[in-house]
Order: C-alpha cells, then sequence, then structure tokens
C-alpha cells in the first residue's frame, strides 16, 4: 500500500520472479519479496538460515528457542555454519559471523568468486577457482591462511577441485577425476590409505557429523556412500534425477534424506547384513502372518514453498519461503499394510513398530513388539534382527516366544566373532541359501565349515569338491561315504570307481596307517561292488585276500 499522493508509476519483476519493484510518481523505489531466497545450513542441532534479503536467521533446535538474527551487509549466495560461527559467500567476499554476538569477525577478499564454503569449530575452508583456502577462525588460528593445493598422492597438477566439506577432524575434497580425499587437520595431510578412486567426476560431497560416511554425486547423477573405514562404496537405489540438499539425519548417523525439490527420498545404511553392507531406500512395510517383512520404497512429498534444511528423529525442520519463518514436518511413509488379526491394535504402535524396524532402530521395535503383543510382530522383529546379524536381541525375542529350539541354536553362534562365518549360518537359518552361506563360510577363517554343510546336505560330490582344496585330509573318509551312498541307490559301477578314488588318495597322502579304517571300508565295498558287476573272479580274489568272514557271508548271499 503506497502513502496517499504517492502513485504507482512504474513496475517490474526480477527475472527469477522473487522480487517485485514499484518506482513512484515522487520518485520512490520499493522492493516487494515474493518469496524468501531457499538458503540455509545446519550444524548438530544448529541452524542458520536467509530470513530476508539482509538477514540470517540462527536457531539452536536442541535449546529450542526462538530464532536470532544476524542483519547483513551483502545478500548471501553460500551459506555455511559451525559450531561457534557462520560464514557467508557473496561473490569473491568471505564473512565470518559469531553466532553468539552476531558480529562480524572475519572479512576477507578473493581474486576470484568463491564456490564452495564449508565450516566447522576453528576453520572456515573457501574454494576459490580450485583452489581450497583454510581461514583459522578462533583465537590460536585467526593468523593462519593455508592454501593446500588439490594435489595429494597420485594426482596431477590439473586436477580441478569440484566441492569441498568440513567436520571436526577431516577436510573432503572431490575431484573432477571421480576422487575423494581425506585431509586430516590435525595431521595436516591427506590420508591416502583414505583415498577413494570413483569411475566418474565427483559434483558434491555430503559427509556425516563425524566424516566415517560421504554421501556424493557424480556427473551422470548417480548417488553413492562411501566409509573410509571399511572402503565400502554403495550405490545407492532409485536415486533422483536432480539433488537439492543432502541431509544425515542428527539422530540416526546411517540414514541420509536427499531432497530433489519437490519430495525426500530417505536411505538407510546397515554396515552389518547376511549380504554385506547395504543401503536401502525405506518405505512402507508389510509383514504377512510368518513375519515374513517385505518394504516398497517411497518418497514424501514435501510443499514447495518449504525448503528442508535439518533431519533429527525423522522430524524436518523447513524454512517457509513465503513467510521465513522454521516449520516442522514428519515424515508420512513409515506405515504397515495390517493383516486382520491387528486391526484392534493402536495405529500409533503399529506406525513406531514398522518405523524402527525400517531405519533399523530395533532396541525401539522391541519395545512397540512389546506393546503390540503379537507373534507375527515378533517373528518379523527377530528375522530383521538375523539379517542385521543382531544375535543377542534375536535369542530375547525368541525366548520372550518360547522357542527354546531357536534360543538353543542362536546362542551357540552368539559367540562367533567372524562375521562371514557368522553370516553364514544365519543365512542357513533365515533362508536355507545353501550357495550364499557357502560363499560366507569360504571367505571366513573356518572355510571347512562349507565342507561341514554339504555332508549335512548329504550332498557329497559337492563336499569332495571342497574338501580337496580346504580339507585334503578329509578326502578319503568323504568318498568312503560317497561312496556307500551310491553303493545303496544301486549305482555300482560309480560306487566302485569311487571306493577306488578314496583308496588312492589314501595312498597318495601317505597316511595309510591312519586310514586304515576307511581303507578296509573302501576295499569291502571293492569287493561287493566288483561282484555286482559281474567281474566275479576279481570279486572273490578280493574276498580272499581280505578274509573277513561277515565280507564273506555278504558276498555270498
Amino acid at each position: 500500500r503506497l502513502e496517499t499522493n504517492n502513485h504507482m508509476h512504474r513496475i517490474c519483476w526480477s527475472p527469477d520472479g522473487n522480487i517485485l519493484s514499484v518506482a513512484t510518481t515522487r520518485n520512490n523505489l520499493f522492493c516487494y519479496i515474493a518469496s524468501i531466497p531457499s538458503l540455509g545450513a545446519h550444524s548438530g542441532s544448529k541452524l542458520a538460515y536467509v530470513s530476508s534479503l539482509n538477514q540470517i536467521a540462527y536457531v539452536d533446535m536442541e535449546s529450542l528457542s526462538a530464532p536470532s538474527y544476524i542483519k547483513l551487509k551483502y545478500q548471501p549466495s553460500l551459506i555455511s555454519i559451525g559450531p561457534t560461527h557462520i560464514a557467508i559467500g557473496v561473490d569473491n567476499r568471505l564473512v565470518v559471523y559469531n553466532h553468539s554476538n552476531y558480529l562480524v569477525e572475519i572479512e576477507a577478499e578473493y581474486n576470484k568468486n568463491i564456490e564452495d564454503i564449508s565450516v566447522n569449530g576453528n576453520f572456515a575452508a573457501i574454494l576459490v577457482e580450485e583452489q581450497i583456502v583454510l581461514q583459522g577462525i578462533v583465537a590460536n588460528h585467526n593468523t593462519e591462511v593455508t592454501k593446500i593445493c588439490p594435489k595429494c598422492s597420485n594426482i596431477n597438477n590439473e586436477t580441478r577441485v569440484t566441492s569441498i566439506s568440513l567436520t571436526d577432524d577431516f577436510l573432503l575434497q572431490a575431484t573432477h577425476i571421480g576422487t575423494l580425499d581425506y585431509f586430516s587437520l590435525e595431521e595436516w595431510k591427506f590420508l591416502a590409505d583414505a583415498q577413494l578412486r570413483h569411475s566418474k567426476e565427483i559434483t558434491k560431497i555430503y559427509p556425516n557429523k563425524s566424516g566415517t560416511r560421504a554421501l556424493f554425486i557424480d556427473n551422470i547423477g548417480s548417488g553413492h556412500i562411501y566409509n573410509p573405514v571399511s572402503f565400502d562404496l554403495l550405490p545407492l537405489s532409485d536415486f533422483p534425477i536432480s539433488v537439492k540438499c543432502v541431509m544425515w539425519d542428527m539422530c540416526n548417523g546411517d540414514v541420509a534424506v536427499v531432497y530433489d525439490g519437490k519430495e525426500l527420498h530417505t536411505y538407510v545404511l546397515a554396515t552389518n547384513t547376511i549380504h554385506g553392507p547395504s543401503v536401502m531406500k525405506v518405505g512402507p512395510i508389510n509383514i504377512d502372518e510368518s513375519g515374513k517383512i517385505s518394504m516398497v520404497s517411497k518418497t514424501d512429498e514435501l510443499d514447495h514453498e518449504r525448503n528442508p534444511l535439518h533431519v533429527h528423529d525423522g522430524k524436518i525442520s523447513c524454512q517457509c519461503l513465503k513467510t521465513g519463518t522454521l516449520v516442522t514436518v514428519e515424515s508420512t511413509i513409515f506405515d504397515v499394510v495390517r493383516s486382520t488379526h491387528d486391526q484392534n491394535m493402536p495405529k500409533n504402535d503399529i506406525r513406531s513398530f514398522a518405523r524402527n524396524v525400517a531405519l533399523l532402530r530395533l532396541e525401539d521395535a522391541w519395545i512397540d513388539a512389546l506393546k503390540i503383543g503379537l507373534k507375527h510382530y515378533w517373528l518379523a522383529l527377530a528375522n530383521k534382527s538375523m539379517q542385521v546379524m543382531e544375535v543377542d536381541l534375536a535369542i530375547r525375542i525368541y525366548r520372550e516366544l518360547g522357542d527354546a529350539g531357536m534360543v538353543f541354536s542362536l546362542q551357540q553362534l552368539s559367540e562367533i566373532e567372524d562375521k562371514h562365518l557368522l553370516a553364514g549360518h544365519l543365512s542357513l537359518i533365515l533362508m536355507d541359501d545353501y550357495d550364499h552361506a557357502q560363499a560366507l563360510f569360504l571367505t571366513s577363517s573356518k572355510p571347512c565349515t562349507a565342507v561341514d554343510m554339504r555332508v549335512d546336505l548329504m550332498q557329497w560330490e559337492q563336499a569332495v569338491t571342497l574338501a580337496t582344496s580346504f580339507a585334503p585330509e578329509r578326502t578319503p573318509e568323504l568318498l568312503q561315504k560317497y561312496g556307500e551312498c551310491l553303493e545303496a541307490q544301486g549305482e555300482y559301477e560309480s560306487s566302485l570307481r569311487t571306493y577306488e578314488m578314496a583308496v588312492g588318495a589314501l595312498e597318495d597322502m601317505g597316511h595309510i596307517d591312519l586310514g586304515r579304517n576307511i581303507k578296509i571300508y573302501c576295499t569291502r565295498g571293492i569287493a561287493r561292488t566288483t561282484l555286482r558287476l559281474g567281474n566275479v573272479a576279481y570279486g572273490i580274489q578280493i574276498v580272499r585276500d581280505i578274509e573277513d568272514k561277515h565280507l564273506c557271508c555278504e558276498c555270498a548271499s
């Protein structure tokens, strides 16, 4: 609304449609914001976001205090926040504010425009023309301005840095040749052992708070999560084509939420499963009467007037682009398709159970299962516990169900420290997937377990093949049992050949004395199968040589 006698002369929209400028007949110019710029950052529980063209709002979500506002000299194009400071980038200018007193502590200009900013407790990292500047922002670092060339181990001088990010202990840099490097701020050097070499250019990196997980996007729009400790590189399925921001849940360091401008995609990282490390895109789950869980990935739609900034325990703090205020929304994807047996159960308990199972918060799901009290929910939780190798929790669940057999079986596994060996045994319990279990056993510290599994299944041919490589001393005994099995099935020719192979294996090993019983059994088998194949003279000769009264009676009959 204009003053009296001050009439509108001309109006004009900015190219992006966010600002309406009005010129009046009294030579006044008024600018109206149609939408607040969607620009914000978070560090732990602390949020900073642009609330107007020349103002930043600062909120500590832990204390739930009202926002504080910092007046700006310039309209920012980049923003980052650390435990004690907020940094903004405007073209080639860096301004660092202390968010306890809202004063400017550092203001610096560079020869080229700033491409990226990241802040931690001690430094502001600035990417300028493919070089990284580490600017000290506290008293003991204020005088230090250190340029770090993007060149590190096995990287040439033409390497271009594409993205940077600071954690408490590390500076992460991504390059156009596909490397992701960790620079230790304490040791002041690149950690060559932690380097990742990706096949595509990395365009943006989003580490979690500690830097032990780094989600990155490459130039073809694919998303991956990298673990610099175990060197696992896991692709993200059904990854959105465009990404506006990535947020790690502050309550669960293995949950990442990706925003594509319209929808929220939630991923959960499982570091230990019977299939190895994996990343799942979460969604509603269905539990059948046997406790089998099926999950279909789903996204959360977000109002286009809200810009997500921070995730804590599934609650998403968003900047309202119309008013500049902060609002909180909660994910709606953690629903479960319920069976007819749980219609009378409280909806909140069912939803909480589904959410906790989907996000692998199994101890919380245990509490929900106690409230629900239905068998198929207990079985679902037990299956998920074994899938992620939480054996102790699975024991508690089956004890609650009164299944003594499963409790006893799982207790035999609870002391196993070799994760491949444990995963192999759990695969047998969960899926009866013998080939997968064998692959796990063979990579464990006890590959002979694969031989035992095939013996228990009476799959003698596979057992003999495995024993030849991993337990050669067991080959004669297994050949003897295989021969007996073939003989019982009436396959006398194959049985004879197998008995002869067992004797030959004993001779090759040079342990005739130790394998005397095996040789006796195999020789008796050779005599029986030889007679059954019609070679009577040779069979009788073998019987006479053995001088075994029982064998004579057996062959005579």
